[in-house]
């Protein structure tokens, strides 16, 4: 992943924001190992990646019939959602994940402004619902 990440163009959005989460992941898991935060990027994020497996090996148990051990898996729900709202301000777009009933819902409401300034995008606001 590393090299695929460096091989590319700066200028190729894709590549750049596939960056940018490995520098938030970088910071996120440095800052879980009381680690000085440095302006480099980490690519040996196994830990935070196995968390966002969470929901997958959810899924992966179920097929698996494997029985969950409520000692180790306290929390039964989990879901995310995303509230997306056009540039016009005349539409508004949700999504909805649940890996149980909506009643689990942690209702966290998060808005993030992105400027990355490589070019203009369509949306630079989005509100994600946890």
């Amino acid at each position: 992943m590393r090299s695929q990440v460096l091989a590319q163009p700066q200028t190729d959005l894709f590549w750049r924001h596939v960056n940018l989460t490995f520098a938030q992941m970088t910071g996120i898991y440095d800052s879980y190992m009381k680690r000085n935060l440095t302006p480099e990027i980490g690519f040996d994020l196994s830990p935070i990646l196995m968390i966002q497996l969470s929901g997958e090996l959810f899924d992966l148990n179920k097929y698996l019939n494997k029985t969950p051990d409520p000692l180790e898996y306290p929390e039964a729900g989990r879901c995310s959602g995303l509230v997306k709202i056009a540039a016009d301000n005349k539409d508004m777009f949700f999504a909805h994940v649940a890996m149980s009933s909506l009643s689990w819902m942690m209702r966290v409401l998060k808005l993030y402004k992105f400027a990355y300034g490589l070019r203009k995008e369509l949306t630079k606001e989005q509100l994600f619902q946890m």
